[in-house]
């Protein structure tokens, strides 16, 4: 039913077929759901001077630089405005963001 989670159960049909739920007991069914998460993030603290980029993951076509057909790339996009930045969420991409500030150094990184 999902790692971590508080299991919300309700009382179902014993040995029904549960659309939306498992049988984990008879009569006692754990429902089905998502959870999806939504952050904002006060950049600002180190300054105005930031960009953000999301990185997601996507397959090379197969060629010289992918001979076996089994390389993946990360590929980084900064995101200019929250209006074009808005996405749906998307699991096979395995998207992430970074926060960077060219001021500040991470050993030879931007923070």
């Amino acid at each position: 039913m999902g790692s971590g989670a508080i299991l919300r159960t309700a009382g179902g049909e014993p040995g029904a077929p549960q659309r939306f739920a498992t049988e984990l007991a008879r009569g006692v069914v754990g429902q089905i759901h998502q959870h999806i998460l939504n952050v904002r993030l006060d950049v600002t603290i180190d300054g105005e001077n930031y960009s953000v980029a999301e990185v997601h993951f996507h397959e090379m076509a197969p060629g010289p630089d992918n001979p076996h057909d089994n390389t993946v790339c990360a590929e980084e996009t900064v995101l200019a405005a929250e209006k074009t930045a808005r996405r749906r969420a998307d699991p096979d991409r395995a998207r992430h963001w970074k926060i960077h500030n060219p001021i500040f150094r991470n050993g030879q990184h931007p923070a």
